[in-house]
């Protein structure tokens, strides 16, 4: 996505080019991105997008990745969820996993292990296999840390929580920080 030819000189190449230069290599490459980084790919959001509030309000990463994806870059959902009660699906451009602290267990957890904690406590299962799959695990900040760290899943097994026959394993092939 960050690759797809855009307009040169068009806000959308700049914004790709910022967010692939600024916020994607130096993630990659130190696991960080700089607050003046950010500031600057706010502000080309906010010349192109509908999100108010963008250059002085706090937003969430969700808030941010679902503007990229569906008014800059304007792809289709890349994951479709059912609820296994109800039968509706839902569209969404990533999977944040929203879950309470594992009281019973004090080591650190695995993203399979929270994927399908968290698949399994809202009733939901892939509506069909997943060609790109961002997650959000659960978050540490500064004043508050669901878990201290936790530990990328070489594969994911998809198999029970896909709504297609078979098992499915699906191969971390690039940990995109």
């Amino acid at each position: 996505i960050i690759f797809c030819l855009a307009s040169t000189g068009s806000i959308n190449h700049n914004i790709q080019q910022k967010l692939r230069e600024t916020v994607v290599n130096p993630l990659r490459e130190v696991g960080y991105v700089g607050a003046e980084h950010m500031r600057v790919l706010r502000d080309l959001l906010s010349e192109g997008c509908s999100l108010a509030g963008l250059q002085d309000e706090e937003k969430e990463p969700e808030e941010l990745l679902n503007v990229l994806f569906n008014e800059i870059f304007r792809t289709r959902p890349l994951l479709s969820f059912r609820d296994e009660k109800t039968n509706q699906t839902t569209s969404v451009n990533l999977c944040q996993i929203v879950l309470e602290r594992d009281a019973d267990s004090s080591a650190m957890p695995e993203t399979q292990h929270l994927l399908t904690r968290y698949l399994v406590s809202q009733g939901m299962f892939f509506n069909c296999q997943p060609e790109l799959l961002l997650l959000q695990v659960p978050r540490s900040g500064k004043d508050f840390k669901l878990y201290d760290t936790v530990i990328p899943s070489p594969t994911l097994e998809l198999g029970g929580s896909v709504g297609v026959s078979g098992d499915l394993v699906l191969f971390v092939t690039k940990l995109l920080l």
